[in-house]
C-alpha cells in the first residue's frame, strides 16, 4: 500500500511539472464579436496514454495534451482496486490543485485506473453527448456519473457533472465493479483557469483570422483575440449533464481580467462563455489594450478564485494598426 501511495504521489508531482496543453490548434470561423467556431466542432478522441495525445476535432487536432504517467507501465493488475487521493486530482487545464466548479475539466492520476486505453470517438459521442462510461470505467462524484473524455491506467480526464452544487463532494472510481477509495473533492462556483502551451503562454487565436496567437504572429494593441479556458461556472443557457453544447451562452459570474497587473475594461470584454461545440472549453474574447510591454501575464478571476499565477499572453510591443 505503502508504495501504491508514493507512485499516485509521483505521478501527481510530474503532472505538476509538466503543462499538459500546447498551441497546435485546428482552424475555425466566426467573428471576434461572436463565439469562435472551431472547425469542425465535434470532439473525438484521445490517441495514446503515453506521451503526448492530441484532443482532435473530426482529425483536426486543438489542443495536444501531455499526458504524464507513472512509471508503472500501461497495463492495470488484474482484480486490483483503482488507487488514487485527493491530491492526484488536479485541473486538466494546467495540471493546478482545486477547488474545482461544475463544466470544469478535471484529470485524475493513480493506477489500475483502468484496463485499457481509450478515449472519445464518433460511436461514443452520438446525439452530442458524452459518454460516462469508458472501457468499463465510471467516476462518480456525489453518486451522480461523470462524463469521461478520455482514460488509461494511471489517467482519466473527466467533466465535473453541470447539476452539482458547491461543496466538499465525494469522488470514486470504478472499474468493472471494483471499486477504488472515495477521496474529497472541492466544487465552488466558478474555478477558472486557462488553457497554455508547454512554454506558458496562453492558447489564442486572432479574432480576424482565427488563426494561432504566436511569437511570430503575436497578438497587437486594438485587435481582438479568443482565449480559451475551463472553470467559469455556470452560464445562460446551461448544458445538461454530458450535454456537448453546440451554442453560445455567457457566464453568470462576474468574469474580470487583468494584463500586465492592469484591470482591463468590461467595455473591451466582448464575449466570455461556452465555446460551441467543446464540452467543458469556455472562451473569452477580448480586446487587447493598446502599449502593452512584449508578452504580459494574464489572469482571470471570478467568484473569489483567480487563474494561475505566471501564465502569459504573446504581444507585440508599441503595436500599430489592429490586426
Amino acid at each position: 500500500m505503502f508504495r501504491r501511495r508514493r507512485i499516485v504521489r509521483k505521478a501527481a508531482e510530474r503532472a505538476a511539472r509538466f503543462p499538459p496543453i500546447s498551441s497546435s490548434a485546428a482552424g475555425a470561423r466566426g467573428t471576434g464579436r461572436g463565439c469562435a467556431r472551431l472547425q469542425p466542432n465535434t470532439l473525438i478522441r484521445v490517441e495514446r496514454c503515453a506521451g503526448p495525445a492530441a484532443w482532435s476535432y473530426n482529425g483536426a487536432s486543438l489542443f495536444r495534451a501531455w499526458l504524464v504517467l507513472a512509471a508503472v507501465g500501461v497495463s492495470a493488475a488484474r482484480g486490483a482496486a483503482p488507487s488514487y487521493s485527493s491530491d492526484g486530482i488536479v485541473n486538466a487545464s494546467d495540471y493546478a490543485p482545486g477547488p474545482f466548479a461544475p463544466g470544469s475539466i478535471v484529470s485524475i492520476f493513480g493506477i489500475d485506473l483502468s484496463f485499457g486505453t481509450l478515449g472519445l470517438t464518433a460511436d461514443n459521442t452520438t446525439a452530442r453527448t458524452l459518454p460516462n462510461e469508458l472501457s468499463n470505467v465510471r467516476v462518480y462524484l456525489n453518486n451522480s456519473l461523470a462524463p469521461l473524455l478520455f482514460v488509461c491506467p494511471t489517467q482519466i480526464n473527466f467533466i465535473v457533472p453541470s447539476n452539482l452544487r458547491p461543496g466538499t463532494i465525494p469522488l470514486r472510481v470504478v472499474r468493472q465493479g471494483i471499486s477504488g477509495p472515495e477521496v474529497g473533492m472541492t466544487l465552488v462556483d466558478a474555478a477558472p483557469q486557462l488553457f497554455k502551451s508547454k512554454d506558458g503562454y496562453v492558447l489564442a487565436q486572432h479574432g480576424g483570422d482565427y488563426s494561432i496567437v504566436t511569437s511570430d504572429a503575436p497578438a497587437r494593441g486594438g485587435e481582438v483575440i479568443v482565449m480559451y479556458a475551463t472553470g467559469l461556472g455556470r452560464t445562460q443557457p446551461y448544458p445538461a449533464p454530458s450535454e456537448i453544447p453546440n451554442y453560445p451562452g455567457k457566464v453568470v459570474s462576474e468574469l474580470k481580467l487583468t494584463i500586465a497587473g492592469l484591470a482591463v475594461g468590461p467595455e473591451r470584454i466582448w464575449y466570455a462563455g461556452l465555446s460551441p461545440g467543446m464540452a467543458g472549453v469556455y472562451q473569452i474574447n477580448v480586446q487587447v489594450p493598446d502599449n502593452l510591454d512584449a508578452n504580459p501575464e494574464i489572469r482571470v478571476s471570478m467568484a473569489g478564485q483567480s487563474s494561475a499565477a505566471g501564465i502569459k499572453l504573446r504581444t507585440q510591443p508599441d503595436s500599430g494598426e489592429p490586426r
